[in-house]
């Protein structure tokens, strides 16, 4: 199984959901204790009462860790309030009308069983076991879990600040170690109150009970009726009224107390409990549905809350099944039926970025706007800067125009000419339309849109450049193609997101628990993220998420926090064999696979250069030195005006090279595969330039001449393959 994401639309909404729901609920008990409510809605009121405590029993069994359930505290209060306002309303309806509804009056007759005091023998039985044995019993253990959690605080901090010291976790760890100990100790504190709020409850409802037998008495008795008609009708009515407000009562309990008792493994958590999950809301359900073919169970009631929260189990389930995200191509100067014309292309598109990535790839849509951009949600995956940049140089700009990252879905191929004259057909200055492209154009690079008028000489540029499609023989469709399929593979890493890997490992877990616990021991859900995304970023296609964690867990590396600067490059050679040859066989489909290496002293020279700081590898190397390094690597020096545009070559190096000329090649275009020679050893490839391997073409560190071009020369013995 492949990484995909499938999240659901509306992502804003669902997240300022649970605050404005947490006040409405509060607002909405307190109007129900204060004013009258018809009967119907009293009954819709206590049959959501039953199925909320069904879910919470339900959650509270099927979480593996408390900690996924934090708000539960919180849920127990909400849940109390709420009862004791439905028996507020219950009580005025009783003692008002001596007629509660259809859910009173069936458990009333269900338990009394036209016996008033078999009824107040099973109300007493009920109330007895909600007191005395779940909810005094939920409360020692809320308690003591309470107490050994805060008194071993300053111990486990101890043992983190220790293993920080010692090097044996990182910082970023031990920051997440201490938000974990945070939170155990505010939730099982926060239960330790919330257990007082159970036991509060039970008694609440014996005495709620009391007041409505005694209440109704004294009103059927002002009324006219005898004392034991009075008994009958109001003792029925309060002994079901009580039983609806103890049966939840003792589930909410319940589900406490197995909260609290629960014993949690060391093992990562991965995910925050929901309370819209189709998982949970199925159960209440399928419970209500049974109750509504009860005889003499409210039907209506019970029926209609069971499909509306089977219809609800059903939509949030479609939801999360549904991919959510788009990518969004917006073109300039295109009409609805241009759109029509991209609709398979980019549908093929979407299938082969899957395929060379390894990850789900939202569907791709076209949409005509005010300039050309690609966007993931509010995230741009690549800014058009390839319009200006590219410019600068038309020898350059001529082989990008024609070549995508690989080759593949280039129609043509081989060597094109490159005039050399410094003006445009307008008659304007090359070097003028690259300096206003790179000012003018709308997408920063670091992802975000510019304000203000600066779109129309994008518009233009990249009109420009569809419209040179023409008289090499590529449609204006190749050429966005070719674009957005640059755009995606740049911004590949945006595809996955924590609840991704969260989603994948849940998956996961159930068919292989000892792997996914193993390599969840090793690096975190936050880690793991970090490394999947340093892999889309190099474009390693990602194998099956299987061996992903496989290599994860196995490989020693990863849990040496003090090695963090290598995790990628060792999983990345652990990954070898699953996904070199892959990369190989795709530049061998567009043409012969070329392979250049850089010597010994090119090696030295760029790793001199290299420069670890806090946020990573940078090179020390200004943008001529850059470019002239590119040259050198692909071997593309312009010679009598011509430039080879076919796929460009494989560079392989040693791996301790590998990052550093990755850095120096990743921002061009085409993209570069750099290898290491491990990589390659792991896949079971000959290494190019050794004896046994494929002929390689050395390259030397660069050096400027009087004309400020650089040349390379092949090393003596070795062939040249280009």
């Amino acid at each position: 199984m492949r990484i995909g994401r499938a999240a659901g639309s509306g992502q804003d909404f669902w997240a300022v959901l649970p605050g404005y729901g947490l006040v409405l609920w509060v607002l909405a008990a307190v109007v129900c204790a204060l004013l009258p409510l018809p009967r119907w809605l009293v009954d819709l009121l206590l049959t959501l009462s039953l199925a909320g405590s069904v879910t919470a029993l339900v959650a509270s069994v099927t979480v593996r860790r408390s900690a996924e359930l934090l708000g539960f505290p919180r849920l127990i209060l909400l849940m109390t309030l709420t009862r004791m306002a439905l028996n507020v309303t219950t009580t005025r309806l009783i003692l008002r009308d001596a007629d509660a509804g259809e859910v009173i009056a069936a458990f009333s007759t269900l338990v009394i069983q036209g016996d008033l005091l078999v009824g107040a023998v099973v109300f007493a039985i009920v109330t007895v076991v909600q007191f005395v044995v779940v909810a005094r019993g939920g409360e020692r253990i809320a308690e003591v879990a309470a107490r050994f959690a805060l008194d071993g605080l300053p111990g486990h901090q101890a043992a983190i600040e220790a293993d920080l010291r010692a090097g044996t976790i990182s910082a970023a760890e031990a920051s997440r170690l201490r938000a974990r100990l945070r939170e155990r100790s505010n939730f099982y504190g926060a239960m330790d109150g919330a257990a007082k709020f159970i036991r509060g409850d039970a008694i609440l409802g014996v005495v709620l009970t009391s007041i409505n037998v005694v209440g109704g008495v004294a009103v059927g008795l002002r009324d006219g009726l005898g004392l034991m008609p009075s008994l009958e009708l109001y003792g029925r009515l309060a002994i079901g009224d009580g039983l609806l407000a103890q049966v939840p009562a003792l589930l909410v309990g319940l589900a406490g107390a197995l909260l609290v008792a629960r014993v949690d493994r060391e093992e990562p958590t991965t995910r925050r409990a929901t309370w819209w999950t189709p998982e949970l809301l199925a159960a209440p359900a399928g419970l209500l549905a049974g109750l509504a073919l009860a005889p003499g169970m409210p039907t209506a009631a019970f029926g209609a809350t069971a499909a509306g929260l089977g219809a609800l189990a059903w939509w949030t389930r479609r939801r999360r099944s549904r991919p959510g995200r788009r990518i969004v191509v917006c073109l300039p100067g295109h009409d609805e039926k241009d759109m029509q014309a991209l609709r398979r292309p980019l549908a093929e598109l979407r299938r082969r970025c899957s395929e060379a990535l390894g990850v789900e790839v939202p569907p791709i849509v076209a949409t005509a706007g005010p300039s050309f951009a690609v966007r993931l949600g509010e995230r741009a995956l690549s800014a058009p800067e390839d319009l200006g940049e590219r410019a600068e140089e038309p020898a350059a700009r001529a082989a990008i125009d024609l070549a995508d990252e690989t080759g593949e879905g280039r129609p043509g191929g081989g060597t094109r000419e490159v005039r050399q004259d410094p003006t445009d057909q307008e008659g304007r200055s090359a070097d003028t339309r690259a300096e206003r492209a790179r000012k003018l154009h709308p997408v920063e690079r670091a992802g975000l849109e510019r304000s203000g008028g600066g779109g129309e000489a994008v518009v233009d540029v990249f009109k420009d450049m569809v419209d040179r499609a023409g008289p090499h023989g590529h449609g204006w469709e190749d050429r966005v193609v070719t674009a957005v399929f640059r755009a995606v593979m740049r911004g590949a890493e945006a595809l996955v997101d924590l609840d991704t890997i969260a989603a994948a490992l849940e998956a996961h877990r159930a068919r292989e628990p000892a792997v996914t616990r193993e390599a969840l021991a090793a690096v975190g859900p936050a880690e793991l993220l970090e490394l999947t995304r340093g892999l889309l970023r190099e474009r390693v296609p990602l194998p099956q998420f299987a061996a992903l964690l496989d290599a994860v867990a196995s490989e020693p590396l990863l849990r040496q926090a003090s090695e963090r600067g290598r995790w990628l490059a060792a999983l990345r050679e652990r990954l070898a064999p699953h996904w070199v040859h892959e990369v190989v066989a795709a530049h061998a489909r567009v043409g012969p696979v070329t392979w250049t290496r850089p010597v010994g002293d090119a090696e030295a020279a760029l790793l001199s250069r290299a420069v670890h700081g806090e946020r990573g590898l940078r090179l020390g190397l200004d943008a001529r030195s850059r470019q002239a390094w590119r040259r050198r690597a692909l071997q593309n020096d312009v010679v009598g005006g011509r430039i080879e545009v076919g796929p460009p070559p494989i560079v392989v190096c040693s791996p301790r090279a590998r990052p550093v000329f990755a850095l120096l090649l990743a921002r061009g275009t085409p993209h570069v595969t750099v290898l290491s020679t491990v990589e390659l050893q792991e896949a079971e490839l000959p290494v190019p330039g050794d004896p046994d391997g494929p002929p390689a073409r050395w390259f030397e560190a660069p050096v400027q001449h009087a004309g400020g071009a650089s040349r390379g020369r092949t090393l003596p013995g070795e062939r040249d393959t280009a």
